[in-house]
């Protein structure tokens, strides 16, 4: 019969539930896995830095629209040829541009760190409180 109690365990001390706890051995799952699924861990990276990308696309245009229209909003007509505003509007606008890609740059993607874990066991001999996770 499968007879459980709650525990405490893992580096967060995570609640778990012990299953068999008064057999020969017991066994729960592990709180703090450590075999990663690397496949759909690199599927999800790629993923999410790829958003990344297009969103910090999507603010640097954004910016560079925004600088382009305000530059052009202040031409007031006068001796400067259109076409002399709008270059520059278009250039500051450009300069925008790069600056909101730079000043993004590593701010927004997956880390290194952390990843997609399979669910794992930690078997106990009760006995001797040697273990093994699986």
């Amino acid at each position: 019969m499968r007879h459980g109690i709650r525990a405490f365990s893992g580096p967060g001390w995570e609640m778990v539930e012990v299953l068999y706890p008064f057999d020969e051995y017991s066994y729960f799952a592990n709180p703090a896995p450590t075999h990663l699924k690397k496949g759909l861990t690199k599927i999800a990276k790629g993923t999410i830095n790829t958003a990344a990308g297009a969103a910090r696309m999507g603010m640097a245009v954004a910016a560079a629209k925004d600088t382009t229209r305000r530059n052009m909003e202040n031409f007031g007509g006068g001796r400067e040829s259109v076409y002399r505003i709008l270059g520059r509007a278009t250039i500051s606008g450009a300069a925008d541009l790069g600056r909101v890609i730079q000043g993004t740059e590593g701010a927004l993607g997956a880390s290194e760190e952390g990843g997609i874990h399979h669910y794992e066991w930690v078997i106990v001999n009760n006995a001797t409180q040697q273990f093994v996770v699986v």
